[in-house]
């Protein structure tokens, strides 16, 4: 049978079901003939072991020794994890797989080289950088790593985050814009005061003072990776679900494709960072407008053709057919640079070029450690999304080739990345920014095309629709960190709130069959007779044991509080009329020791509680009498409450001698008291039974056992009976807990009302009608 989803004019989802095929392997017929079980007695004839759950000590324990447990291959065992390349290169195929390795590696390292480049430029540090940060993470990844497939690189989203961390910190640490480090030094060593204050500056060399506060950011990044990976905590990621990262990525995209617009324009605009940056940049680019540089902006036209021509037009078309794509980036930034040198375009033409590039690899460097202080939150940011992004990767290509990657191995890799990167091309300084803007900018085609998401969000799912918007809107105005926050909030209050509001619904049997389906869905479920099936789709726990209390209530249209407080209105009017008809059938006779010790029997110990003593009429001749005088025997001595309980429930009694006559219909709830008098009837539900389905219980807290608990207690008391089917030994786990806990020796748990499955309670339930 094949399903084709459609969707009509107002979105709203329409199944168009094909016609069926009969499957041949579905001819057999389902016969199980056993008997019906309650927990009790599946207890009573399967044995078994204790049920252990969810233990935070056993957590702890299997996040520190999940790796290698303590043995004498412990060290052995956890170094060959550590260096995964150990296992892959012992089974490399050289023959096989050597020359399309290598072609791969030189594609991946060319397209590494502008990319990287530009990216630099992104952070705002010099290009060198960007190339250090291609060269070393590819290195050293492929020893760590557990991915056979990616490259570690740079990232436009983490770029952007870096060098948004170092906007907000090199006002303190860095020389300002324009800094004549000379000058400076020739006034302090001739004493001659100055406007600025020196003394926090990491460098007098401001692209020096910004390379050691990248440095740090990056040594940080690593540091929160490592012991991100030691305590096991590559979970932390599912809290960014898919639309939240997509709106993440799409808001980001913004921004990287904003902060390159003012080399693309040749133009100078005005730093700005926190909230509301991106308006304000759009403000003052607009403001600008008017001094665009024409050659720089005929260059970004000419480059961004060119790469958005070919990566469209030729490498995804034929994509299939190309052994490896075109490599434009690379033939932008060296004609780029070969145009530029031989024409002289910054001579000339005045057009902004990436200047001297630093030759070598530097030494390495203690990087300026004390700035976490500062930057704690960034850091832990960026290790996050770092971490998220490129383990999507990872993940992507394990599922795509069928093999296995290890979650905190990769944690490792990247921390490892991160912390050589902390401690750490002259043919290009001619190249023209604009090329490398343009390069950056058509990268971003399918982070922005994620925008168009929103459509597929909408049809699928309002909520995951609202989480791409909310974090997509918030990056884009507020910030890239702040929005990831409000994202990340957002989502955990989504999820809150809808297990806070889970579905419920009513289930029927399909006739013939064990099975019990959503009557809302299916027109050949019907209910059971006297039978109430309710199921309510969520797990139970303090946050939503209200809700899923009302639930119940509304599906079984009676709610135990309204009955009882009509019964006790009721009782208390006949009450009121028997002491008003001053009637000499009662009177009170007994000595103080009897009602003390009447009391004492029924648990009543108010003071001056009247006990009445009953004179009895009834002929002790007449058979026919026999039931009446036996309750006129058992009401010589009662309490004045006993005997209008009492009183009430003789006059009830044909309705409760017929269970299938309970009826709740045309009831009048109101706390009018006008609605009620002493001769009307006691109000019970139109069922016997109510039966809750806790097959999507997969969790229950102590709030939710005590909710479990009051219903029984409520519905028993207006006359229904609580059955709790399909509970998973998690449930029943719980409920055992609990009453080991409580020490005034409350039981929990009635396993005579529990089942297996749904099918066991319906079948008990109408055996005990049948009996009735």
């Amino acid at each position: 049978m094949k399903l084709n989803k459609k969707f009509n004019k107002n979105n709203e989802k329409i199944d168009d079901m094909k016609e069926y095929s009969e499957d041949d392997s579905l001819s057999v017929d389902l016969n199980i003939n056993r008997p019906v079980y309650n927990y009790a007695k599946f207890r009573h004839k399967y044995k078994s072991a204790n049920f252990v759950g969810f233990s935070i000590l056993l957590f702890m324990q299997n996040m520190l020794i999940k790796n290698c447990s303590p043995g004498k291959n412990c060290l052995k065992k956890n170094l060959i994890n550590r260096f995964p390349a150990w296992k892959w290169i012992r089974n490399y195929n050289f023959k096989e797989w050597f020359l399309a390795d290598l072609l791969a590696g030189i594609t991946v390292g060319i397209m590494h080289i502008p990319e990287s480049m530009g990216y630099a430029l992104l952070v705002n540090i010099p290009p060198i950088y960007g190339l250090y940060s291609s060269f070393f993470p590819a290195l050293i990844y492929w020893i760590f790593g557990t991915s056979r497939q990616i490259s570690i690189g740079t990232l436009a989203i983490v770029a952007l985050m870096v060098g948004t961390s170092l906007s907000q910190l090199e006002g303190k640490y860095a020389p300002p814009e324009g800094f004549n480090k000379t000058l400076y030094e020739y006034n302090l060593a001739n004493n001659i005061s100055q406007n600025i204050d020196a003394s926090n500056f990491l460098s007098l060399d401001r692209d020096q003072a910004k390379v050691l506060i990248v440095m740090a950011t990056t040594f940080w990044v690593g540091i929160i990776q490592i012991v991100m990976f030691f305590f096991q905590l590559g979970f932390l990621t599912s809290y960014l679900s898919e639309p939240l990262v997509n709106g993440f990525l799409a808001g980001s995209a913004i921004h990287v494709l904003t902060s390159q617009l003012k080399s693309v324009l040749g133009i100078t605009t005005k730093g700005f960072s926190g909230a509301f940056k991106i308006p304000k940049t759009y403000i003052d680019i607009f403001s600008n407008l008017s001094r665009a540089h024409l050659a720089t902006v005929l260059i970004s036209l000419i480059c961004l053709t060119i790469l958005m021509v070919i990566k469209i037009h030729i490498n995804e078309r034929y994509s299939k057919k190309m052994t490896v794509p075109f490599p434009t980036e690379l033939l932008i930034v060296i004609f780029g640079t070969i145009i530029s040198h031989f024409a002289k375009f910054s001579e000339t033409f005045d057009v902004k070029v990436i200047g001297p590039i630093q030759a070598g690899i530097p030494s390495p460097q203690i990087p300026p450690l004390f700035i976490i202080k500062d930057m704690m939150l960034e850091a832990f940011l960026i290790a996050i999304v770092s971490f998220a992004i490129n383990f999507s990767l990872c993940d992507l290509f394990s599922k795509m080739h069928r093999y296995k990657i290890n979650t905190t191995q990769e944690l490792f890799a990247y921390g490892a990345i991160a912390l050589v990167l902390g401690f750490i091309a002259p043919l290009f300084q001619a190249l023209p920014q604009a090329c490398l803007a343009s390069i950056i900018i058509a990268s971003l085609k399918n982070l922005l095309l994620k925008i168009f998401e929103l459509n597929f969000y909408w049809k699928i799912n309002k909520l995951e629709f609202m989480q791409f918007l909310v974090t997509f809107v918030s990056v884009v105005i507020f910030d890239v960190e702040i929005g990831l926050g409000v994202g990340v909030v957002f989502y955990i209050i989504s999820h809150l709130v809808r297990s806070s509001q889970p579905y419920a619904t009513i289930l029927g049997n399909i006739n013939g069959t064990e099975l019990y389906k959503d009557t809302k869905l299916y027109k050949d479920a019907h209910e059971i007779e006297n039978i109430k099936i309710v199921r309510v789709q969520s797990d139970l726990h303090a946050t939503n044991s209200a809700r899923f209390r009302k639930s119940i209530y509304e599906l079984t249209e009676a709610k135990p509080q309204e009955y009882i407080a009509v019964k006790n209105r009721i009782l208390e009017k006949r009450k009121s009329k028997l002491e008003q008809d001053e009637s000499k059938e009662f009177k009170i006779c007994l000595p103080k020791f009897l009602i003390r010790s009447r009391q004492k029997k029924n648990k009543v110990f108010e003071k001056n509680i009247n006990v009445y003593v009953l004179k009895c009429k009834i002929s002790a001749d007449d058979p026919e009498n026999e039931n009446s005088k036996q309750d006129a025997l058992d009401e010589n001595y009662m309490t004045e409450y006993e005997m209008f309980e009492h009183q009430a429930e003789r006059q009830n009694a044909d309705t409760e001698s017929q269970m299938g006559d309970k009826t709740n219909k045309n009831i009048n709830f109101s706390d009018n008291e006008d609605n009620f008098d002493e001769n009307s009837e006691i109000p019970v539900p139109d069922f016997n039974f109510l039966i809750i389905d806790c097959s999507p219980i997969n969790f229950i807290d102590s709030v939710g056992v005590k909710t479990i608990n009051q219903l029984v207690s409520d519905y028993n008391e207006i006359g229904v009976t609580v059955f709790l089917a399909d509970c998973n030994d998690a449930f029943t786990d719980r409920f055992k807990s609990m009453t080991i806990a409580t020490c005034d020796g409350k039981e929990y748990l009635d396993d005579r009302i529990i089942y297996p499955t749904i099918h066991d309670a319906v079948t008990h339930a109408q055996n005990i009608c049948k009996r009735i």
